[in-house]
Formats: C-alpha cells, structure tokens, sequence
C-alpha cells in the first residue's frame, strides 16, 4: 500500500474505486471498463490501483460479492414479517431473486459466460465460488427457519437451497432456452420445486 495514503484516505479510495467500478461494470460490462477509466474516474493512477485491488477482476469480485449481499439482506427484510407457508415464502423468495437480477445488471453479469470469462484470475475465480457457499449458507439458514416454523420436513434445506439456485443457474442457458420463454419456464420450474417441497411436508 502506498505511504503517502493515510488510512482515512485508503479507505476513501477503496470506496470510490467499489462505487466507479460499480458504475462503469453496469454501464460497459466487464471486457469495456477497464482500469484506465476506473482510476481516471477514482482520481488516482492506474499505479495506485494494484495497490487496493490484484486485478480488474479481483475489483468485480469485491464489486459483485457487495451488490449480492446487499440484495440478500433486502430480501431478507421483505420477508421478514411475512407468515405465510413455506411454498408461497420460496415462490416469493425466488421472484424477489429474479427481480433484483433485472434491477442490478451488476448481478446478472455474473450470469453471462463471454464476461464471465474475462476474469481469467484463478483467485478471483476460487473467491467467487467461496462466496457463492457463503450465500447458500445465508440461503439455507433463511430456509431452515422457515420450515421450523411451518413443520417438519423430509427433505434437508440444504438441498431446497441447492434446487432453488440451480434455478437461478438457468440465465446461463437464456438464449439456448429462448428470451420470451425464460421466464414462465422459471416460473414453472419454481412451481414444480415448491411442489415438491409440499409433498415432503411430514403431515
């Protein structure tokens, strides 16, 4: 880390460069925006930059793992208070997901392979898949919670998690699956697995 940044300003510029490379990965995508305009628009030199982040990719991890959680706590607050069943809480749960997709194009990136594929650090790779079991944790708690309240269940909430994101995993196939079919076939889905879940109820 530089000398001649004070802590207060190391932690100014982190803030700018994660508030830029925000801006600009939403606005370019991850192969436009490059470290030039981050640090330009930061205020800093493109020398400064390896200072506070490895790589351009290592800056859209920090960027990315952010924005998710974000999205996950505000989820989470949505649902807070809401008593329904557990079927109607993963129906709602899984809507809120996709919406949040289509509100924060910095979350829908992640889902597409020619962008995905410009992150060529393997650490930066190990990290999104280290953070992606960190939010299936968060995930499955949520989920857990709710089928204690509702009753007992069959099925571990582990694997209700790992169905649900596996829906979630079909933005990767959007185009093969067809863009004015994607969303009843999630929404089906959606249905098929909250069925499922019903049916493991311990009645």
């Amino acid at each position: 880390m530089p000398k001649h940044f004070s802590e207060e300003e190391k932690t100014e510029i982190r803030a700018r460069l994660i508030s830029v490379g925000l801006e600009l990965f939403e606005k370019y995508g991850i192969s436009k925006a490059n470290v030039n305009d981050i640090t330009a628009r930061a205020g800093i030199s493109k020398g400064s930059f390896y200072a506070f982040f490895a790589s351009k990719g290592d800056l859209f991890m920090e960027v990315y793992r952010l924005e998710r959680e974000r999205a996950h706590e505000e989820i989470l607050a949505e649902l807070a208070t809401d008593e329904r069943d557990l079927g109607e809480l993963m129906v709602e749960y899984s809507k809120a997901v996709m919406r949040k997709l289509k509100e924060r194009p910095i979350l829908e990136i992640v889902y597409d392979p020619p962008a995905l594929a410009m992150i060529s650090d393997q650490s930066v790779r190990d990290r999104l898949l280290l953070f992606n079991d960190q939010i299936n944790k968060k995930i499955t708690d949520m989920i857990q919670n709710w089928m204690d309240r509702d009753g007992a269940y069959t099925v571990d909430a582990k694997i209700v998690t790992k169905m649900f994101r596996s829906i979630n995993f079909l933005k990767f196939h959007k185009q093969a699956i067809g863009v004015n079919d994607f969303d009843m076939v999630v929404s089906t889905m959606t249905e098929a697995v909250v069925d499922y879940i019903k049916h493991a109820k311990i009645r």
